[in-house]
Order: structure tokens, then sequence, then C-alpha cells
């Protein structure tokens, strides 16, 4: 949805919701079986407000959201344990996995720009992103893997959560030039 509240304020917001499921379950490999599509967000969504044209100048403040996600694709199920993980695993009670659904975190990220227009096609701007800084992990995922410290305890491995962290507070200052051709 757009919005021009006024000649120079314009404002944007989106949402998305999402209910994915498989139509059969599915094991994913950690001794889980479920319906859930892994890394499917329940819910993102987006509010920005812009302001442009107020002389040389021009910016915006933008809120992004990413709600929970799955990272299992159900909890653990003993067949689907003793699958994943052969000659280890008898059951979940034994098998190197998480018992019950593995989830992620969703996290809200707001972010500032500001522009500049400067003579001859040059234009400076500063950039202030994770304005709060906000920390979470902008992406998770569930495998199973093994360390080299870990061949030992876990020979066909072990499921856990993998993350990326969101980067924290930083500004970028970039100074441009259109050329004409």
């Amino acid at each position: 949805m757009t919005c021009q509240i006024t000649p120079h304020l314009e404002f944007y917001g989106s949402y998305s919701g999402d209910h994915t499921r498989f139509t059969h379950p599915f094991d994913d490999g950690t001794g889980h079986l479920g319906t859930y599509l892994t890394d499917a967000p329940v819910a993102t969504g987006s509010l920005a407000f812009y302001l442009t044209n107020v002389g040389p100048w021009s910016g915006g403040l933008d809120y992004r959201y990413l709600g929970n996600y799955p990272l299992s694709s159900g909890p653990c199920v003993d067949s689907a344990a003793s699958h994943d993980f052969p000659g280890v695993a008898t059951s979940c009670a034994n098998a190197p996995t998480a018992p019950g659904q593995v989830n992620g975190r969703g996290f809200g990220e707001l972010n500032l720009d500001a522009h500049y227009a400067l003579p001859a096609g040059w234009s400076a701007s500063l950039g202030i992103y994770n304005l709060l800084n906000t920390h979470a992990a902008a992406a998770q995922f569930w495998y199973v893997d093994r360390l080299q410290n870990e061949v030992g305890a876990y020979p066909d491995g072990r499921a856990d959560v993998h993350e990326h962290p969101l980067e924290p507070i930083m500004a970028r200052f970039t100074l441009t030039r259109k050329f004409r051709s």
C-alpha cells in the first residue's frame, strides 16, 4: 500500500501472512517428521515514510519485520530418527537431535537514510542501518553437521541450529555522480 500524504511525504506499507504446509509428512533429515515448510515465516511486513523533493533533500525511515518461522518440519519422530541416524539412534531418546519442534525467531529492524543533491550531478547520502541495534539472527537454519571435535561423539553428525547474526548498527556514507550519455 502506498499513500501520498503530502506533496513531499509518502507512506508505504506491506504485510504478508503465511500458512504453508506440506500435504504429506516430510522427513527433513534431522529425525523430525511433519508438515511444516522450513524457513517459511508466519508473517513479513514493512512500513516506511519517504520525504522527497524538499529542496535538495530527501530521505526515508523504514521498518521491516520478519516473523517467527519453523526450522524443522515437525517434532522428532522415532521412525525418522532411526532412519536419519542409522546405527546411532533407535528412537528420539537417543538421537542427536532436539525432541520437539524447532523454531526460528523473527525480528524487526529500523533503517534511516538521508540524501542531499549537490550541483553538477553529484549527491551525498548517509544511511544508518539497524538504528535500534537489534540483536537477532538475520537467518537461521536447522540441519545435521559434524564438527571435527564431534567425530567421536556424533559419528553421523548432530542436528542443530546454524545462524547468521543481524548486522549491528552501522552507517554508510556515499558520494555519487551521475553522468549523461
